[in-house]
């Protein structure tokens, strides 16, 4: 998990953002990658597809190492 995001500024979308990177890790590694939200709206839905599509790349760079 990153220590510092681009949400450390607001307690709930780091949390949001966490969480979503986890899976996106986990969805890459597993090769079962989805996308969370379509055309997010709401900062939340920002964050959750952010940390969804960060935690997918660092997946992806790990499994491929």
């Amino acid at each position: 998990m990153p220590r510092n995001t681009r949400y450390d500024h607001d307690r709930q979308l780091r949390r949001v953002y966490l969480e979503a990177f986890g899976k996106g890790y986990v969805g890459a590694w597993a090769r079962k990658e989805a996308v969370p939200v379509f055309a997010p709206t709401s900062e939340e839905d920002k964050a959750r597809v952010l940390g969804y599509a960060d935690g997918a790349m660092a997946g992806r760079t790990a499994r491929d190492a």
